[in-house]
């Protein structure tokens, strides 16, 4: 039974899909706050910035050599985002996630960054739809990481503390470990 209320809730998401991101562009377009992205053309990046800038994450634009357009997450705030998440600032899934560049950003990757920007499971699954992961739909990957989602996801309008990020990810990456899901959290850490 469980299984197919998880199955209907997913589907009642995602049937909500649309509606969530012309209110994130309603925001985007109309709030001063979220200038820098207003014409961000591709998804992915607006929908991972504007959710880093909701979280006050301040964000700088930047262009390089070409002219392209690149984002920077501000010193300090990008120190904090990488103590939440357990990703380091250098790695590459990180460059990509706010930059576009040409690396995979993996299903764990958006895990642990949705889990330390305290993303709700409806913001968390639009991120991952926008990266190409739709959680609605029955591939075993997906449908697990809809699960840990589900669990490890806040509330709207909370916000979760270092300690409680790390032990939602701890407490993932046991789940993740047995399901073959890869490491969601950094070996050196998960020994306790």
């Amino acid at each position: 039974m469980y299984m197919e209320e998880f199955a209907s809730y997913v589907q009642n998401v995602a049937s909500k899909h649309n509606s969530r991101l012309i209110n994130i562009n309603e925001k985007i377009n109309s709030m001063q706050s979220l200038a820098l992205i207003k014409n961000e053309k591709r998804n992915n990046l607006k929908i991972g910035l504007y959710f880093l800038i909701s979280h006050n994450y301040k964000i700088v634009l930047k262009r390089n050599a070409k002219g392209n357009r690149k984002y920077q997450i501000v010193t300090e705030d990008k120190k904090l985002l990488c103590l939440r998440s357990t990703v380091h600032e250098n790695d590459k899934k990180l460059k990509a996630l706010f930059n576009g560049d040409h690396y995979k950003v993996t299903p764990a990757a958006l895990f642990r960054l949705s889990i330390a920007l305290s993303l709700t499971f409806e913001d968390a699954y639009d991120w991952y739809l926008a990266w190409g992961y739709d959680l609605s739909s029955d591939a075993y990957q997906c449908e697990e990481f809809a699960k840990l989602l589900r669990k490890y996801c806040i509330k709207s309008g909370h916000s979760l503390e270092v300690s409680d990020v790390h032990e939602r990810l701890y407490q993932a990456d046991l789940y993740s470990q047995i399901h073959h899901l890869g490491a969601l959290y950094p070996r050196d850490r998960n020994k306790k």
